[in-house]
């Protein structure tokens, strides 16, 4: 009799130990699915908030580089009718200087031209790369937090399945009480 109470109580203090430990496995679960989470949207907002820096500081950069070419193009093409007369005395070369300031001010407008519209396609392009970096993010936060909804799911079904798995054992292993005569001992003479 005493071996059985002594079995129950180990029994006992053994499913205690499961459903604590379940219970810490499940927390822990929960805790690292807090944190991979947090974690992802920390890093997505960093990676934004670089990628506005990066964009923003580098316009005026390039900006100031589009001026300088354009500058560079005035004072050649004001260096050029300026000493027009100049060359045109020296050299007796007045048609191939007028030809070449006509090409130089359509080479000048094409590359104008050309400048704005990439300027603006780059514009649009870092513009949607902005929006659809968001929209990652924000797909990507939806994803996990799904996944962790699964996940807690899972370990509450497994932690309910342990649970009554140790209740079982615990019902099994306690003895069963007989109702109606008490027994008789082999010692009466």
């Amino acid at each position: 009799m005493a071996t059985k109470t002594a079995q129950n109580t180990n029994l006992k203090e053994r499913r205690d130990q499961v459903i604590n430990t379940v219970k810490s496995v499940n927390c822990m679960f929960v805790d690292m699915a807090d944190d991979l989470i947090e974690g992802t949207i920390t890093t997505g907002t960093k990676y934004q908030k670089l990628a506005a820096n990066a964009i923003k500081k580098s316009e005026p950069i390039i900006e100031k580089q589009v001026d300088m070419v354009f500058d560079t193009i005035e004072m050649a093409i004001d260096q050029l009718q300026s000493n027009n007369k100049r060359f045109q005395k020296l050299l007796g070369i007045t048609k191939q200087v007028d030809m070449a300031t006509e090409k130089i001010s359509q080479i000048a407008k094409r590359v104008s031209d050309k400048v704005e519209d990439q300027m603006e396609e780059a514009g649009e392009t870092l513009k949607s790369t902005i929006s659809r970096t968001k929209a990652t993010t924000q797909k990507q936060t939806a994803t996990a937090k799904k996944q962790v909804k699964r996940t807690v799911k899972t370990v509450k079904k497994e932690t309910k399945a342990v649970v009554k798995t140790a209740q079982k054992e615990v019902k099994a292993a306690t003895p069963k009480r007989t109702v109606g005569r008490p027994r008789k001992s082999n010692n009466t003479k």
